[in-house]
């Protein structure tokens, strides 16, 4: 299922330069299974949790514009095991092709925060949570979530891709299903629980509209023009026959 999402940003930010940089990113959060109610807002709560996808600008960007964007003049010594050539700078991508992964150290343990791979792959990640203090990162097997943006006149757009069939649930035709949502500006330091957020709005996913929908509309005027032929050729035959008498 495909979701179109815009927001006002005077600003496209990345995540670049550093601890003192943070990203634009926006969220997307339902209930983890509809069928047992509505949960709370705000990361759920025990026993009804919720998933969220969160777009992010620099997984986006995939590094392009990292350090040796901003600094294009900086010289470097060796970067051992990246499989780069000395003076050259190295990205962490580089510790997979070539060099040892052990070196970025996140990636290595598994985190999908630290993986290249998949931030190489899409710029969504897909989280869960059942309330405050439990927001997990899904295993990177699980990172299902597809998706671009581009800003342009201070307005961000996000397609944002999502798999039907859920852990819990499918999304069906026909279906209402609460949706909410978080933003982040990057310019103004925003991160972690410094947003912009929602409460629940309702989403409804249309029932495709069948064959008939379309052929109803012809069938009827068919019908109505049919009528008045026929209640057309009735008043001229009773004319004729009329007219034949008084003769």
């Amino acid at each position: 299922i495909a979701i179109l999402l815009t927001w006002r940003d005077a600003c496209s930010y990345a995540r670049i330069g550093g601890t003192g940089a943070f990203r634009d990113a926006l969220a997307i959060e339902f209930p983890g299974d509809p069928a047992t109610g509505i949960p709370y807002f705000a990361m759920g709560e025990p026993d009804k949790p919720v998933v969220i996808y969160q777009w992010k600008a620099d997984w986006q960007s995939a590094g392009a514009g990292d350090e040796d964007g901003l600094y294009p003049q900086m010289t470097v010594d060796w970067y051992p095991y990246s499989g780069r050539a000395p003076g050259e700078i190295a990205a962490a991508a580089d510790y997979a092709k070539s060099g040892d992964r052990v070196y970025v150290t996140s990636w290595h343990a598994g985190n999908s925060l630290g993986d290249r791979d998949l931030q190489g792959r899409t710029p969504i990640e897909k989280l869960q949570a059942e309330g405050f203090g439990t927001l997990t990162t899904l295993p990177t097997d699980r990172q299902d979530g597809r998706g671009k943006a581009a800003w342009k006149d201070g307005v961000w757009s996000l397609v944002l891709i999502v798999p039907r069939a859920q852990d819990r649930f499918a999304f069906a035709p026909g279906m209402t299903i609460p949706v909410a949502f978080a933003a982040w500006d990057g310019a103004k330091r925003e991160r972690g629980g410094e947003k912009a957020v929602s409460t629940w709005y309702f989403m409804s996913l249309e029932k495709p509209i069948g064959t008939l929908a379309f052929i109803s509309p012809v069938l009827a005027f068919l019908g109505v023009a049919a009528l008045q032929a026929w209640g057309l050729h009735r008043m001229r035959r009773r004319a004729g026959q009329s007219a034949g008498t008084g003769t």
